[in-house]
């Protein structure tokens, strides 16, 4: 059994470079029944190459649009690589990946307590402007708002109405400050209203 798992191992290898060869499906299926692989091996190394290499030219997708490259740029550096299908879908899945894990890190360094402007600093990405990054504060406090909500009931509508209402003021204030000289900043009505709102219904 040692020797069909090595078999099958280094046949997996051979149908991953095939697979960066750009040879198609039937030519790699063919390859591993013609070299010793059951129909069910064929179909699992062929899903698990192809299932590793999307995930390794996803990972090299992110790196790239953090460093700023445009879904063009990228395109470019693929072409030959992929076919067109798997490159388009490991663009998409790669600055979805950036995406996520960008506001993941927004939403941990808002939950250590980290100051927003230190926020906006830290998150900066060519490809994530400040706009972008407010959203996800707002969301995140959002978030808060209904936790915070749930837990308190209608005693803590103050409370919850004076914490939206300076984190609206502060949000206010950071785009202010990171607007610099332009004079291009966000004012969040949303957040001021409503915590006004729920401070006087409280």
């Amino acid at each position: 059994m040692a020797n069909r798992n090595e078999l099958l191992a280094d046949l997996q290898v051979q149908a991953k470079e095939r697979f960066l060869a750009l040879q198609s499906t039937e030519e790699i299926k063919d390859f591993l029944k013609n070299n010793g692989a059951y129909q069910r091996d064929v179909d699992r190394i062929y899903r698990e190459v192809k299932r590793d290499v999307r995930k390794e030219y996803t990972e090299q997708v992110e790196a790239w649009v953090n460093e700023g490259q445009s879904d063009e740029q990228i395109r470019q550096q693929l072409t030959g690589q992929l076919e067109e299908n798997l490159r388009e879908q490991v663009i998409v899945a790669g600055r979805q990946s950036a995406v996520n894990a960008l506001q993941r890190e927004v939403y941990r360094l808002m939950d250590a307590g980290v100051p927003m402007e230190k926020i906006m600093v830290e998150c900066a990405r060519p490809w994530a402007d400040h706009q972008t990054v407010m959203g996800w504060m707002e969301r995140r406090i959002a978030q808060k708002e209904e936790a915070v909500a749930e837990e308190s009931g209608s005693n803590g509508g103050r409370i919850l109405g004076a914490v939206i209402l300076v984190v609206g003021l502060g949000l206010t204030f950071a785009s202010m400050s990171s607007s610099g000289s332009s004079g291009g900043y966000s004012v969040f009505y949303g957040a001021i209203l409503y915590g006004l709102f729920k401070m006087i219904k409280g």
